[in-house]
């Protein structure tokens, strides 16, 4: 009997475990980009969680070479619940990447934890348009995830984009876990 409810904890245990085990992943949208030496294109940022499930927001930054990739504009952005959006030099290597030295900064929060409020996942938070550099060879671009709700783990996304070609399998990773609670 004294085994039988150990096995129950166990069980019961692992159940609570996975219930915050669920995702929320931001990604690049990389169908038809590819980029040569002064070409332009646009660049989609995506979010989605497991099952569609809904939270109360998400930060993110986006981080680039400005010696390679220019962000000429960001358009098409997701406004429900939206805190901001901006781009700024990473004096401080956040992503502790020396080879970028800009991100952009976007962040959205819901009280009511009704985020996003739409049906179909994944939902288009923005659109970059950009432009390559003359001297453009390649250029690794990445989302990092800076906060998520505390029953998502927070997952980006990585992309390297070089003279004409993307690498179609972008590196998709955990950047960020929530702390467990008590």
């Amino acid at each position: 009997m004294k085994y039988l409810k150990l096995l129950a904890l166990l069980v019961g245990s692992s159940l609570i475990l996975n219930v915050h085990a669920q995702d929320q992943r931001i990604s690049f949208d990389t169908s038809s980009l590819t980029f040569s030496p002064e070409d332009s294109g646009q660049l989609s940022i995506l979010y989605e969680s497991d099952d569609g499930q809904l939270a109360t927001g998400i930060g993110l930054t986006v981080h680039f070479d400005s010696s390679q990739v220019h962000v000429d504009e960001i358009i098409n952005l997701f406004h429900q619940s939206k805190v901001g959006i901006q781009i700024l030099d990473d004096e401080d290597d956040i992503d502790q990447n020396p080879k970028t030295d800009t991100y952009i900064t976007a962040a959205w929060a819901s009280m009511d934890g009704g985020w996003p409020d739409t049906v179909l996942q994944p939902v288009k938070l923005f659109d970059l348009n950009i432009t390559t550099t003359s001297e453009f060879e390649a250029s690794g671009i990445s989302v990092r995830i800076t906060s998520s709700d505390v029953n998502f783990n927070g997952v980006g996304d990585s992309i390297t984009l070089s003279n004409g070609i993307i690498n179609d399998e972008p590196n998709r990773q955990l950047l960020f876990k929530q702390l467990d609670r008590e």
